[in-house]
């Protein structure tokens, strides 16, 4: 039992989820887990506070039915899903299945409706068959993955705008070319959300559709 409620340190925090100390860390970095650092402490020293966790947990869907076996049970288990039905649709396209899980319940959070898949392939027939009004890309390590599928997209419609995630500060410049904005993972949610509504509200003009030409 934790005392009071209180989780004291990064190893306690991941007990309590049930993920590595890595991934929570990664969480915070990109989607605004919530941990503390005390005034005066090392940056590395962080609390937390088990009720907040919950709470940021039972607001993403996603996530709440990835740990069921978490050592507490989790409030709000109805919770609904709180995409707006006439929402933007944002394809995410990502290898990291955790971070397209968290990322996918925080932009539905927002109101937006979401469409997800780590396959390449799946995302682009899934680009190809819907109306997409943005595609968030997740880069990866590889690089040339993330090139090649931002051309198939921009090939098939060039006024569907792509917002890349990528873990690494700089890319390319034959890279950064290809999408409308560059959002790096530890910018976080403000900023990539920021990019979604920019480039939302810059492609209404345009009427995205499905395949036209190779």
């Amino acid at each position: 039992m934790y005392d009071k409620g209180f989780l004291n340190s990064w190893k306690e925090v991941a007990q309590y989820v049930g993920r590595s100390e890595r991934t929570i860390q990664r969480w915070e970095r990109e989607f605004g887990f919530p941990v503390h650092r005390p005034a005066g402490k090392l940056r590395s020293s962080v609390i937390a506070v088990a009720a907040e966790i919950d709470e940021w947990i039972r607001k993403s869907p996603a996530l709440r039915s990835q740990l069921q076996n978490r050592p507490t049970a989790m409030p709000g288990d109805q919770l609904p899903e709180t995409s707006s039905p006439n929402g933007p649709l944002v394809l995410c396209i990502e290898e990291d299945g955790q971070g397209l899980s968290f990322r996918k319940a925080f932009l539905e959070t927002k109101g937006y409706r979401v469409l997800a898949t780590g396959d390449s392939r799946e995302g682009v027939t899934l680009f190809e068959n819907n109306r997409v009004s943005l595609v968030i890309l997740g880069c990866g390590a590889c690089e040339l993955d993330g090139e090649v599928l931002a051309r198939m997209l921009k090939r098939r419609n060039p006024n569907v705008p792509i917002v890349m995630c990528s873990g690494a500060e700089e890319l390319p410049q034959r890279v950064r070319q290809l999408a409308d904005r560059v959002v790096t993972s530890a910018q976080g949610t403000d900023v990539l959300l920021s990019a979604v509504q920019k480039s939302v509200r810059g492609a209404n003009k345009f009427v995205p559709g499905p395949l036209t030409g190779m």
